[in-house]
């Protein structure tokens, strides 16, 4: 992943790695799902800033140059919730399956190269008792903890800004408490 660009949450890695444990169609809170089968529905419930965030130079070889570039550590909260139509495999144990291998050399391989960590894997498994046309819904969620790291060129120029060359300025320029002089300015100054 190139430096340059900003590192928002890895939906759909996690979404796909999550998929892939439990063998189940995962989906994000919000989008099109098929109620008919057995299916995950993931959503992120908590946001958060770890500590604050940095800034770091670094060396741009291919223009040239020194870029600066903001940094910073992230958590939230990522909800997994199950929804199964089957009673020989109810939610908690996909969950139960989920999480054991998310201990497992390949989930951990897709978290290092997404850049994610995980940080809180103890909260238990909540079974829940619905009902959806009729049917039982053996459903359970779970919460898990995640870290990951946010990198973005910072594109402002030096000094926060610029001006607008065709704007003329008017008004009044006021000093400050211990010169407290007011000078009109003059929207055409002569050169």
């Amino acid at each position: 992943m190139a430096a340059d660009d900003l590192i928002a949450i890895p939906r759909a890695a996690i979404q796909d790695l999550i998929g892939g444990l439990s063998g189940f169609a995962c989906y994000w809170d919000g989008d099109a799902q098929n109620y008919d089968t057995t299916y995950i529905r993931l959503n992120v419930m908590a946001y958060r800033t770890i500590g604050v965030d940095e800034v770091r130079e670094e060396y741009d070889s291919a223009n040239d140059q020194i870029k600066t570039v903001l940094c910073g550590l992230r958590a939230f909260t990522l909800n997994i919730r199950v929804d199964s139509y089957s009673m020989n495999e109810p939610g908690y144990e996909i969950l139960e399956r989920i999480r054991r291998r998310l201990r497992g050399g390949a989930a951990k391989q897709i978290l290092r190269e997404e850049g994610l960590a995980l940080t809180k894997m103890t909260n238990p498994i909540t079974d829940l008792d619905e009902l959806g046309d009729n049917r039982p819904i053996y459903a359970a969620m779970w919460d898990v903890g995640m870290t990951f790291a946010v990198n973005e060129v910072d594109t402002q120029p030096q000094g926060g800004g610029g001006y607008i060359k065709d704007a003329p300025a008017t008004g009044t320029l006021t000093g400050t408490q211990h010169d407290p002089k007011t000078l009109n300015i003059d929207p055409n100054p002569q050169t």
